[in-house]
């Protein structure tokens, strides 16, 4: 009798262990759906759009896909604090992910800006993880969105300079002619780079050569080498490059003259800028005549 009571006194505990495990399980939400959590942000209350803004910022990376084109629909129909918030959400794309952005920055047409600066806004977040990614869409001469790579590159400031500097040799044409030129975007933090850029003066194109004098005009025309490179250039054998030497060294000289006369009352462009204007105008006037009597240089 003893034992039989013992052996129910077993089953009610076991029981009992049972169901306390099992009510809290039950009681527990379950875990929300990226699908989910993209409704609330597009149809909840302000107080469920911001939980789920922070739910999608920490989102499962199987879902991470489907999360980014999501948000970016948002960001192309929504009100704009909404649209702002989806950026936010986008912007949080943990680095070992940004690979799926560069993607979807690649897929992009020239014309969609809104995709291009949706991904920008998260690529820029992550410079040191999405450096190698851009400069691999650059170098793919099959890639229609190399130019937009080029010039975000240029943006993302000194992680992108040595990566750059390698392109100025690569094998393609065009790669060393974005790699110049997104070198000039990035203006004066690429200083470093004018020893480079002025050893294109033996590029094989007038194109190329060109290319690197404007890049170094804009990120310090009176620099030294500038000058130097604009000056080999005034005698080259194609009309565009001699032309755009001749502009170079003139406001090359003009920015060196602004420099050295800092102090002065007068601004050295404001006594200088109007004759020195009018002569370049009228040298420039001479290069194209001589251009339709076979391009050879003035006097």
């Amino acid at each position: 009798m003893g034992a039989d009571r013992s052996g129910s006194r077993d089953w009610v505990v076991l029981g009992v262990g049972v169901v306390a495990l099992t009510i809290p399980a039950l009681l527990l939400p379950r875990a929300r759906t990226a699908k989910e959590w993209i409704g609330d942000l597009k149809r909840g209350d302000a107080q469920q759009r911001m939980t789920a803004a922070y739910a999608l910022r920490h989102g499962e990376p199987e879902h991470l896909p489907y999360t980014l084109r999501a948000l970016l629909e948002i960001v192309r129909s929504a009100e704009p604090h909404l649209s702002e918030m989806a950026r936010e959400s986008a912007r949080r794309v943990a680095a070992e992910d940004i690979g799926l952005v560069v993607e979807l920055f690649e897929e992009s047409g020239a014309e969609d800006v809104t995709t291009r600066s949706f991904c920008e806004g998260v690529l820029l977040n992550h410079p040191q993880e999405a450096v190698g990614l851009l400069v691999a869409v650059v170098e793919d001469p099959k890639s229609k969105a190399s130019r937009p790579a080029a010039q975000l590159l240029a943006r993302m400031g000194e992680p992108a300079l040595e990566p750059l500097s390698k392109l100025l040799w690569d094998d393609d044409q065009d790669t060393r002619l974005l790699a110049a030129w997104a070198l000039g975007i990035m203006g004066e933090p690429a200083r470093s780079t004018l020893g480079l850029l002025k050893a294109r003066i033996h590029a094989p194109t007038g194109l190329e050569r060109r290319t690197a004098l404007e890049a170094m005009r804009f990120i310090d025309p009176g620099h030294e080498k500038t000058l130097q490179l604009a000056e080999a250039l005034l005698g080259d054998k194609a009309i565009e490059t001699r032309r755009a030497a001749l502009l170079c060294y003139f406001e090359g000289w003009l920015s060196r003259l602004d420099r050295e006369r800092a102090d002065a009352n007068a601004a050295p462009r404001e006594v200088l800028g109007e004759p020195f204007e009018a002569a370049l105008e009228r040298l420039l006037d001479d290069f194209d005549a001589h251009a339709a009597n076979g391009g050879r240089p003035p006097d």
